[in-house]
């Protein structure tokens, strides 16, 4: 009697835990470290969609890990259970707790039985605004994970099931429409038997185990186009189920994907599946295995959407091939399937279309990722752990793509992409946590990446590098160079330790070379035999680190304007007699303080600038400096139109940073700021607070009028800045009036150029409405 009490106890414990996992907020193991689905066949009426019912019945080939195993749990949501039955003999005692099921059995099973679970249902299935299971008009198909269920895990709202992403099994479909549709499922079609009563029944298999969310059924008037691939190993059919009104369009949508799967086969190893296929549905997209799930939108005839299939195509080696082991590692399927979408830009567009994209990426998590605005997730959050409101927001997509970029970075192409295909084949079928993925990559390189890890998967925020200066001593025909290196942070106090930091030594005649600096902590010093005397030194050259920089470089050889991308800096150039070699950094972190505090004067607590390269003899540039108080960018620095802003210097860290000359165009919350004869040095922004009051050090009034690039052989812009109505007038070097224009209120410009095509200087002068001059400039025009 006491045994039999402990028994009941034990169960009413376990079902408390179970049900308390299934609502909190980590993934659901217990059923599954118990209990394991060997097979699903899924028999499934779905025939009146207008209806928006299913109906059917679902065996379940079961094992248990346990002796003496006598309760079965199985998950089902939002359906009505009907019937259930074990071995063919009808349970009677069965309990749904929605969406827990619980089954009890005759007879206690072994580790070594096998048991037949038969549950017959039928009802309206789930679905939130995204997964579930769908009804779209004339069709009907299911999203295996919902972004806000919780779990996300979203097999059980079309069938019974252990629900987590560790359970693996085969499948059968055996799915009953109207003849007039079709039913597409993951596998192989086997059989399509038309029943004589006006249905058809579409029998598919899958012999390839996965977890239940990546489980599929899309029902419609469908129209297949084929294709074939021919694979490393064999030759792989690819199909796509359309609508008739997209078969025309699959070619121009899908027209490099024999590309991309010669990308990831060589990278990742050969693909495992039996075919590649997408299915046309109303929302997407989602990586059901062999039958992704692709939104009606992006089967356009073009490639507007040609990383999204990309995207959903690498699951099949990331999160379908191998799924992580829990929605707290999500970045493993889905960071991992974000690199693709620039992997492949790789090998079908160019190394230069991958880095772009690559950075691109990487200033949006920069800028966005820890907002409140649309694209952020609210704050600093670590790939791993990430709490279940945001396993779908962008710091596991998008901070994840980045992440795998910089791991490639750390290791080189030769490791990386081994350690890619090993771990793949190692986890083939099964799961993967984090810690599994730094465990095999730190054994199968003989690398340590514990502590790379530890700073980009389980720490928030990013790392900051920087030179912080360096030494140069002649040393016979070489030269001995010690680099002192600095690490900040962004959203977090943590320093990683064995850092890998590609630095370029750039000659006068800007060749390079690189080196591997490898130091702990916020600082390290090492030293670098060089055959030249270095002209300038470059931290990440070639972008391989996803750090709390953002950068570009160019090579100048003639007057003009250049915009270097992702740093909210421009350059003009308006004299250059040799080329010119700048590179700017927008660092995403606060620059130093000021060594001496000044009264009233606030530097940024966000970012700077770092402007380096060779600048020859007789180049003179003006640096244009992006403010903004929206965009996440100056937010916290320019807080009312009463702060006065400012840009100050400073040539290197050792000295302290000063005011410059500079000019201002734009209202008080978004603009630029001028600076003539651009120096190589540190620049950032800073702001007079008007309650502490004024210092001698007065910031240079607002520049109502800016004209660029000066010269020009084509065309001028001419920007104005007013309080007022205006007039703009134009006068040739004689003196003759040529041009003459009213200027609005406000912030504008205008595009002009001389009529007479003639080469020469022409003046300026802008004009309030009574005629008073606010600015006077000269435009030299080349011809």
């Amino acid at each position: 009697m006491l045994h039999h009490f402990y028994k009941i106890l034990t169960l009413i414990l376990l079902l408390f835990i179970i049900n308390t996992s299934l609502k909190g907020g980590n993934q659901n193991r217990l059923i599954s470290d118990t209990l394991n689905a060997v097979h699903y066949d899924l028999h499934l009426d779905v025939i009146d969609l207008s209806a928006q019912q299913i109906s059917g019945y679902t065996e379940i080939l079961m094992t248990s890990y346990f002796e003496n195993t006598a309760t079965v749990f199985l998950e089902l949501l939002q359906l009505d259970v009907d019937s259930i039955f074990v071995n063919n003999e009808e349970i009677s005692g069965f309990i749904h707790h929605d969406p827990l099921l619980e089954i009890p059995l005759q007879e206690a099973i072994q580790p070594e039985d096998t048991i037949l679970v038969r549950v017959h249902y039928h009802g309206y299935p789930f679905h939130e605004g995204w997964g579930g299971f769908h009804w779209a008009g004339a069709f009907s198909f299911n999203l295996g994970v919902g972004f806000v269920s919780d779990p996300h895990n979203l097999g059980k709202a079309w069938f019974p099931c252990i629900d987590d992403f560790h359970d693996r099994a085969t499948y059968d479909f055996h799915i009953r429409v109207d003849e007039a549709k079709m039913a597409v499922c993951g596998g192989e079609l086997l059989s399509e038997i038309n029943n004589g009563d006006g249905t058809k029944t579409f029998h598919w298999h899958l012999d390839n185990t996965i977890p239940t969310y990546l489980a599929s059924v899309a029902i419609g008037d469908y129209e297949l186009v084929e294709d074939t691939y021919n694979g490393v190993e064999r030759e792989i059919p690819i199909l796509y189920y359309v609508r008739s009104s997209e078969t025309g369009l699959v070619a121009g949508s899908f027209v490099h994907m024999h590309q991309v799967m010669e990308t990831f086969e060589e990278h990742f190893g050969p693909y495992a599946w039996n075919r590649v296929g997408y299915v046309s549905t109303a929302i997407g997209a989602m990586e059901h295995a062999t039958n992704i799930a692709y939104p009606y939108g992006s089967i356009n005839g073009g490639l507007s959407s040609e990383w999204l299939y990309v995207h959903e195509l690498s699951h099949m080696w990331f999160g379908d091939k191998v799924t992580c082991a829990s929605a707290e590692d999500m970045w493993i399927n889905e960071g991992w399937a974000v690199y693709c979408e620039s992997l492949f830009r790789e090998d079908v567009y160019g190394g230069t279309s991958y880095i772009d994209n690559i950075n691109d990426l990487h200033t949006r998590v920069l800028q966005f990722c820890h907002t409140s605005s649309i694209y952020g997730d609210g704050q600093y959050f670590a790939l791993y752990g990430i709490p279940a409101e945001y396993t779908y927001g962008n710091t596991v997509y998008d901070k994840g793509g980045i992440v795998v970029h910089t791991l490639r970075g750390y290791l080189g192409d030769e490791l990386f992409f081994a350690g890619v295909k090993g771990f793949l084949e190692e986890f083939a079928w099964d799961y993967m946590s984090s810690e599994d993925l730094r465990d095999y990559l730190t054994v199968n390189t003989g690398i340590d990446m514990g502590p790379f890890f530890e700073t980009w998967v389980f720490t928030p925020g990013f790392p900051h590098y920087s030179i912080d200066s360096f030494n140069v001593v002649p040393s016979g025909d070489d030269y001995m160079v010690t680099l002192h290196a600095r690490q900040k942070n962004k959203g977090t106090d943590h320093y990683s330790d064995a850092n890998r930091i590609e630095v370029a030594f750039m000659d006068y005649g800007m060749d390079y070379s690189t080196r591997i600096m490898e130091f702990d902590g916020e600082t390290g010093s090492q030293e670098f035999t060089i055959p030249y005397e270095p002209a300038c030194i470059l931290v990440d050259p070639n972008d391989w680190i996803c750090d709390a920089t953002t950068d570009e470089s160019h090579i100048i050889n003639t007057a003009g304007d250049i915009s270097f991308s992702n740093t909210f800096f421009s350059l003009t150039t308006e004299e250059i007699a040799d080329n010119a070699f700048v590179s700017v950094t927008h660092n995403w972190v606060a620059p130093d303080s000021l060594k001496t505090p000044v009264p009233g004067l606030r530097l940024s607590d966000y970012r700077y600038w770092t402007v380096d390269g060779i600048f020859p003899e007789g180049f003179s540039a003006t640096g244009k400096f992006t403010y903004s108080r929206s965009n996440y960018l100056d937010n916290t620095l320019i807080l009312s139109s009463a702060d006065s802003l400012v840009i100050l210097y400073r040539a290197n860290a050792s000295e302290d940073w000063q005011g410059i000359e500079f000019s201002q165009l734009g209202p008080w919350m978004v603009g630029n700021l001028y600076v003539e004869n651009l120096q190589k040095g540190e620049y950032t922004l800073a702001v007079w607070d008007a309650s502490v009051g004024n210092n001698d050090q007065k910031p240079t009034e607002r520049m109502p009028m800016r004209l660029f690039p000066n010269p020009s052989d084509d065309v001028f812009t001419l920007e104005f800045d007013l309080a007022e109505q205006g007039r703009l007038s134009i006068y040739d070097n004689s003196g003759k009036l040529i041009d003459d224009f009213i200027v609005g209120q406000g912030k504008q410009s205008i595009q002009w150029s001389p009529v007479s095509d003639i080469a020469g200087i022409y003046y300026v002068q802008l004009f309030t409405q009574d005629n008073r001059v606010l600015a006077s400039d000269k435009l030299i025009f080349l011809r």
